[in-house]
This record gives C-alpha cells, structure tokens and sequence, in this order.
C-alpha cells in the first residue's frame, strides 16, 4: 500500500493499528529490496505470505494483469480459468518473440553476461530432452534435476527420457 492509502485509513482505523500495518508493510518492503537488490536468495527463509505477496506484487506489473489493459497480441497471455490464474499468481504468457532473440523480451530480464547459447528451434519437451542429454555427456555422473513442479507433465517425462531423476 501507499502512504496515502495508509494516511487515508487513519480517518476509519485506530492510528496504532495503522502505524502497526506501515510497520508491517516496510519490512516486507525491505526483505524485497534486498532480494532485488542483491539478486540471490536470502539465508534466511522468507514466511509463504512473504512469497505470496511479493508474487502478487511483481504479477501486478504484468500487463496481462493491467486492470484497463485488453491484450490481444500474440504474446498476451489469456487465462479462461480463475483457477489456473491463482494457481501461477497472475503470471501468464502468450506465444511469439519480438522477432529478434537478441533483444530485450517482453517478459524476460535476459542475462547480459551470456557469452554462448544453445538456440534448439524445437518445442519445450523435446528441447528439454536433449539438453539434458547433452548435459548427461558432459557430466555422465549428473542424475538429478530439481523440478518443483510435479504438475508440468511433459517436463517430467523429459526428465525421465533423458535418464536423470527429479529431485
């Protein structure tokens, strides 16, 4: 919230509860700005609600999610169920590029220290396959992947096809 929002709620609200809720607000303010700002995890692990509303916050600046937005180009995403939408806290994306792989995408910060890539004009299952069986000949003791989402069934399955196990 905004010191104005916060202002206002002092005309409806004790002023100790609202002092309270700026207090609240501001820590988790800086646990985002040190995240940001640091660009890694911290040590210290954050609550599920600190998660949850820094998802929510940076799904706000989306513009899949911009309240008088209408997006109809091909990289807008569309999500016909409030269920799914939830599920990926607003997240969405649509399909196509700007044309150009070296420019800045809509959606994707990019890495600017990248100095070699891989381009596999493929779809994800299969590209995924054979990246990590390039890696498996590079690293042959390499066996696990880390995949948090176990509902993602193709990326499972590339996983298993390519010899490694999920973690």
């Amino acid at each position: 919230m905004e010191d104005q929002t916060f202002n206002e709620l002092k005309k409806h609200i004790s002023e100790t509860y609202v002092s309270q809720a700026v207090d609240a607000r501001k820590g988790q303010t800086k646990l985002f700005l040190e995240l940001i700002t640091k660009r890694k995890c911290p040590l210290k692990g954050w609550k599920n609600s600190s998660i949850e509303l820094l998802l929510h916050e940076l799904s706000l600046m989306d513009s899949n999610n911009f309240s008088h937005n209408a997006g109809v180009g091909e990289r807008e995403a569309r999500m016909y169920s409030d269920l799914v939408s939830r599920r990926h806290y607003g997240f969405g994306h649509g399909i196509g590029r700007s044309g150009e792989l070296t420019e800045v995408q809509p959606k994707a910060a990019g890495i600017r220290n990248c100095s070699d890539c891989i381009l596999v004009p493929m779809a994800t299952g299969m590209s995924l396959v054979l990246c990590l069986m390039t890696i498996r000949k590079e690293r042959p003791n390499a066996k696990y992947v880390l995949w948090p989402r176990i509902d993602q069934k193709s990326c499972f399955k590339c996983i298993i096809t390519s010899g490694c196990s999920t973690l």
